[in-house]
């Protein structure tokens, strides 16, 4: 029945006929004022008439407040609906309309809403498109700042060989990138085997000195022993080792690079922080590298140039220091004696008879030779007394704070180890054997610069050529 009555009223029909049934009801006022007025003035007065006509006037009175109802409605549903869209019009994208018709302006207003919606779902992806874009951004000019790093460091690589100026770009560079509260820089002590820590980043010299660690002990040890990188964030799960160093030095996040050329690790890149949940993603890792490739070519650039100059002080044949290079060490040993009121001695040794050797055995077995003497002087002094070799077949021995007796005696003992050594062909010489002699002279006794020693002794080598070879002879 709800469904009948339902079905015969307005409420099912659209706009467009409730706009007509509510000006067919207002336009039932002035029919019904004609039929009044025909009433009253065309035909005869009668009380019945009269009530007649007035129960149509009320009823048209009725039917009109009907239609201005039903107009009313219609125009406040379509006021009520451009007020919703102006709302949404001006960014209350979460604004939703109420829809209570099942008209035009119902559907119009569902319209509004699944419009919103889409809004908002356009809006939402604009939003999300527009923080990738930003995270985009960040990684471009990360990657920019990083490119500039790169550069800066490879400028000063090609200006200057030096690592104390170098090493400290490269340090403050990887803290700038790679989110670093600290850095260290190690390298290796080969005379110790021992990592230290040489340029730092936010780190105090006592943790530098309890950075200090053998190579093949140790976390750091073992990560430039291994060669191989170490990484420790979150989604890492630590071994004891790593969880005490990391405590140690308060570095929650840890990444480690061993520094190698040549095959050979020189040293060590660590770079640590405390930020939550931590992750070192690939790329920053792969550019970190590249750092460390920047320090491995400059550790190999300053081996490279030290090397240059040890070989420009080296006797290409014997691997012993020049004559250029023991007249400028003599020099400072002497200056440093004479401050320090200590004796310093020289020894000038010469190889009996040895052009009579090269002719019977050839230049090969004599450049076998000088190797072999050399090997036996070089053997017979400390490692802060230095030999030389100053022509063919002469050599010099720096003997610091050994006064002109010690240093006879130092010559002495050198003359019988060659004099009791086998030399292939030796026998063949004129004294039966390889033999050398050795002239010594010594500061302040013998005079107080280079030229003054080096004469003398070779004065006394002169003797003790002369008086029989296989001698040493020391002046005055």
């Amino acid at each position: 029945m709800a469904k009948f009555f339902r079905n015969l009223s307005l409420v099912s029909l659209g706009l467009r006929h409730k706009l007509m049934a509510a000006f067919c009801l207002m336009a039932i006022i002035p029919l019904l004022i004609l039929a009044y007025m025909a009433s009253n003035y065309i035909f005869p007065k009668d009380t019945g008439l009269v009530i007649y006509v007035s129960l149509i006037i009320l009823l048209t009175i009725l039917l009109a407040l009907l239609g201005f109802i039903l107009a009313g409605g219609m125009v406040r549903s379509i006021t009520k609906l451009a007020v919703e869209a102006k709302l949404i019009a001006d960014g209350d994208t979460e604004h939703h309309i109420l829809v209570k018709r099942e008209d035009e302006i119902g559907d119009l207003e569902r319209s509004l809403n699944a419009m919103t919606s889409k809004l908002r779902e356009n809006m939402a992806e604009i939003q999300s498109y527009g923080e990738r874009i930003r995270i985009i951004n960040m990684d471009i000019n990360k990657k920019v700042m990083v490119l500039s790093s790169l550069l800066q460091v490879g400028n000063v690589i090609a200006t200057t060989p030096q690592l104390e100026t170098i090493m400290p770009v490269i340090v403050d560079k990887l803290a700038q990138i790679a989110d670093a509260e600290k850095v260290f820089l190690m390298l290796t002590d080969w005379k110790t085997q021992d990592l230290v820590a040489r340029y730092v980043h936010n780190i105090e010299f006592e943790e530098m000195e309890e950075l200090r660690t053998r190579l093949g002990e140790g976390l750091l040890g073992g990560v430039a022993s291994d060669g191989e990188r170490l990484v420790i964030d979150s989604s890492r799960k630590l071994t004891k080792p790593m969880e005490e160093f990391t405590k140690k030095f308060n570095m929650e996040n840890l990444c480690l690079i061993p520094i190698s050329f040549r095959g050979k690790v020189v040293g060590l890149v660590g770079l640590g922080n405390n930020l939550p949940e931590y992750t070192y993603k690939k790329d920053d890792l792969e550019l970190l590298s590249i750092f460390v490739r920047q320090a491995a070519v400059a550790i190999e650039n300053d081996w490279l140039i030290k090397r240059t100059k040890e070989l420009a002080r080296r006797d290409e044949l014997t691997g012993l220091y020049n004559e250029r290079y023991m007249k400028e060490r003599l020099s400072e040993e002497i200056e440093r004696a004479v401050m320090c009121q200590r004796p310093c001695s020289l020894v000038l040794i010469n190889i009996d008879d040895f052009k009579n050797y090269k002719q019977l055995n050839g230049e090969l077995a004599g450049n076998k030779l000088l190797r072999q003497v050399a090997g036996i002087l070089s053997g017979s002094v400390a490692e802060i007394e230095k030999v030389a070799r100053t022509q063919d077949d002469n050599f010099a021995i720096i003997l610091p704070e050994r006064n002109k007796g010690e240093a006879k005696d130092k010559a002495e003992e050198i003359r019988r180890i060659v004099e009791k050594s086998k030399f292939p062909g030796a026998k063949a010489q004129p004294l039966g054997k390889l033999t050398i002699s050795a002239g010594v002279s010594a500061n302040p006794i013998d005079g107080i610069s280079a030229e003054d020693l080096i004469n003398k002794a070779l004065a006394a080598l002169i003797r003790s050529k002369k008086e029989g070879k296989n001698r040493v002879e020391a002046e005055g």
